[in-house]
């Protein structure tokens, strides 16, 4: 795991990751046939539409330049393909689909010079909305690469108000300026698409590393068990072949670097330097000591019933993970292999151990990603989503109440539009701190995503949920957050509702408070509004 977060950050500190810009690519190739084909069916239309309104000789000139570009993008679309998208040859495919959508654009940009002046208002507002559909349609495609979408939109949200400055006639400057609008609309929704983007992409790669890294160290792991039980077998042979030389196991396990002993009536009957090394007891200690002195006190039940079964029917034990409290009070896992032995004409359990605690870390780490939000430490949207769904089915199943609140912090995009993206998250961790030591501990916190928090609030009547919120209301209100230096308040908006019989699913219930919520906004914000 530790190799995989170097990995990342090596690529990190050379620019963006290569694999983060051709899966980008790969997005778009994708993506590209339906629009390239909706691009072409909305040409022809269009032509249908002017036949008899725009000059004959430019409209076909016009129709067949843009038909011909159209051609030349959907060859080089399906031959890379046909290739596929590499690190290697990405900025390449990259650069074609950008002079292809500059060439578009600036063809549908030309739309606007060439008919214009000659057809009426109504078609006139039907060359825009098409225009705007266009870079309605480049958005989708492509803009998780800025600099495409941007390729295409520009020449054609520049040229109408370039002719109205040149010509400015009736309801035109109107509709130049309600295009530009919609363009900045949709930039807007096409750099928060990005940046979105990046983020999945990044950890969807990260985490492919790090899930590769322990499936291989679980692998070798699983290897080295396997390895070290053909061996035991082997050993075990070798000591009845020898008339079971207790000397020789002895030499052939002392210096080994895996834990082996051999359990019997309970306690240890041998323990080489491993598995003094790994419970911090001296050999001398361990001789004699009960194993369940060595075990967590959850597991030594299970592992003592394991120990008789198997001494009752033989055989050899897959691999178990459990876990062992070191003579400094440290817990510790290990994966144990254990099999059915003779020792000193007794039945006894002939074992190896291997030290998995790094793995198990790994996996709580990995667990720990996939349900909290990183910034505050909530649960994150899908986490909370699964426990309000499984509180919801609980509440109505045995007739019990449930409140929820959601959470918005008023006029966050000011904070980081003046003090930067550094003190809007230092507000959101603020925040949630607030919210945490303010709540119950059965009462769940989470971030859905940007400002908005939600709480659900069990065994709460809908009064209790509404004097909650209020008193983390008035409490953001009062506090100082320094932000580096200075200091903000920021205020809360909230939706306060709880389960009604007629709620039937908990989206319903959702619904409802977030209506509330928006009503709050209405009202002036900083105020708690219960649902309706």
């Amino acid at each position: 795991m530790t190799q995989a977060t170097s990995r990342v950050a090596a690529r990190r500190s050379h620019g963006e990751d290569a694999r983060i810009f051709a899966a980008r690519v790969n997005h778009i190739l994708i993506n590209s046939p339906p629009a390239l084909a909706a691009n072409a069916v909305v040409a022809v239309l269009l032509a249908a539409f002017l036949w008899d309104e725009a000059p004959r000789g430019p409209f076909l000139s016009w129709l067949s330049a843009l038909l011909g570009v159209m051609a030349a993008r959907a060859f080089f679309l399906l031959r890379d393909t046909r290739i596929g998208v590499t690190e290697r040859n990405a900025p390449a495919i990259c650069r074609r689909q950008f002079n292809g959508l500059l060439t578009t654009g600036l063809l549908w940009a030309a739309a606007a010079w060439l008919f214009f002046p000659h057809v009426s208002h109504v078609h006139q507002t039907f060359l825009v909305l098409i225009m705007g559909g266009m870079m309605a349609g480049a958005l989708a495609v492509n803009a998780v690469l800025l600099r495409l979408f941007l390729a295409f939109s520009l020449p054609i949200v520049a040229s109408l108000p370039l002719y109205v400055a040149a010509s400015p006639s009736g309801e035109q400057p109107f509709m130049a300026a309600m295009l530009a609008i919609y363009w900045l609309l949709l930039l807007s929704v096409a750099l928060k698409l990005r940046r979105n983007t990046s983020e999945s992409f990044r950890l969807r790669f990260e985490n492919l590393e790090l899930i590769a890294d322990l499936r291989e160290q679980r692998r070798r792991e699983q290897e080295l068990n396997s390895e070290l039980s053909h061996e035991i077998e082997e050993r075990t042979h070798m000591e009845r072949e020898l008339r079971r030389s207790e000397a020789k196991f002895r030499g052939l396990t002392e210096n080994s670097p895996v834990a082996v002993f051999i359990i019997q009536n309970g306690r240890f009957a041998y323990a080489n330097k491993a598995v003094s090394k790994l419970t911090g007891h001296s050999e001398n200690e361990l001789h004699g000591m009960a194993l369940a002195d060595v075990l967590h006190p959850e597991d030594a039940p299970r592992v003592l019933e394991r120990i008789e079964k198997r001494l009752a029917s033989g055989g050899e034990e897959d691999p178990v993970e459990r876990r062992v409290i070191r003579k400094d009070g440290r817990v510790v896992w290990v994966q144990t292999v254990g099999k059915v032995v003779e020792h000193g004409d007794t039945p006894a359990t002939l074992g190896t151990a291997v030290d998995v605690t790094a793995s198990k870390e790994a996996e709580d780490r990995l667990r720990h990603m996939a349900t909290t939000d990183d910034l505050t430490g909530l649960a994150n949207r899908r986490h909370f989503m699964d426990i309000f769904k499984r509180e919801f089915s609980r509440a109505r199943r045995y007739g019990r109440q449930l409140c929820l609140l959601v959470i918005d912090a008023d006029h966050f995009k000011a904070i980081n539009d003046t003090h930067g993206h550094d003190a809007g998250d230092k507000a959101l961790q603020k925040l949630a701190e607030l919210a945490r030591d303010n709540l119950r501990d059965v009462d769940l916190l989470g971030r859905l995503g940007g400002e908005e928090f939600t709480a659900l609030l069990p065994d709460t009547s809908g009064d209790e949920g509404i004097m909650a919120a209020e008193r983390l209301r008035a409490l953001a209100e009062s506090t100082d957050i320094d932000i580096g230096g200075k200091t903000i308040r920021v205020t809360l908006s909230m939706g306060v509702g709880c389960l009604r019989e007629s709620d039937a699913t908990p989206d319903e219930l959702m619904k409802r408070v977030d209506d509330s919520l928006y009503e709050a906004k209405k009202r002036g914000r900083n105020r708690v509004m219960p649902s309706s």
